[in-house]
């Protein structure tokens, strides 16, 4: 596993890159608090039983090369001392940064729980998007997302054109779905009501029994 190491480290501890299965995972046994910021910026997660950060591989991060290659070339670049895994990209793709950036802004489709069949929408730590996209009717906060009802599938995509927010195909699926339910439904134009007249221009006459009912309420001749 070569290590690489920056003109002038910020500490002799090294991060350690490693991929396992479909996560991308980073270890650092020492406290540091650029390292834990720079850390989140990457999206990586703490996780507590294994002790160390992980990134889920996805079709919306891009490739394990390039999420490999960007988080040892943002971590060199802090300073860090960097371990990366035998077999991954040459050296130089890393030293120079060839990596391809990752598009973080995505709508989606919620798959599961409370807001299942909505669309979920994404977006990287930092960038200020949360009231905007709490701003689209019907939005709630569903952590670390905000979730639409597909009924305003509009809405969503008109954020998204705007925004430069990319749909997941789980999302494509759900805007088709909403479209076609839209169009599938009656068009109706109600007329104006016409009121029936009582018969022969009198009142109904009071059926009902009156015992009971306070004399001021009664009708008499």
């Amino acid at each position: 596993m070569p290590t690489l190491r920056p003109a002038q480290p910020v500490t002799e501890q090294i991060a350690e890159l490693s991929i396992v299965g479909n996560l991308l995972c980073l270890t650092f046994r020492e406290r540091n608090e650029p390292f834990r910021q720079l850390a989140r910026e990457l999206r990586f997660c703490w996780n507590e039983t294994e002790f160390r950060r992980e990134r889920k591989i996805t079709a919306q991060t891009g490739s394990v090369d390039d999420r490999l290659i960007e988080a040892s070339y943002k971590l060199l670049a802090a300073g860090f001392i960097v371990s990366v895994p035998d077999g991954t990209p040459d050296q130089e793709r890393v030293l120079s940064g060839d990596y391809v950036d990752e598009h973080t802004r995505w709508v989606m489709s919620r798959t599961s729980g409370k807001y299942a069949g909505w669309f979920a929408i994404q977006w990287a730590y930092g960038e200020e998007l949360y009231f905007k996209a709490k701003a689209l009717p019907g939005a709630r906060y569903s952590k670390p997302m905000v979730v639409v009802p597909p009924e305003y599938f509009e809405e969503v995509a008109d954020f998204a054109g705007l925004y430069d927010f990319r749909f997941s195909d789980g999302a494509e699926k759900l805007m088709t779905e909403a479209r076609e339910k839209r169009l599938q439904m009656v068009r109706v134009e109600l007329q104006p009501r016409k009121t029936k007249q009582p018969v022969d221009g009198h009142a109904p006459q009071n059926t009902e029994d009156t015992d009971g009912v306070a004399g001021e309420f009664l009708d008499t001749d």
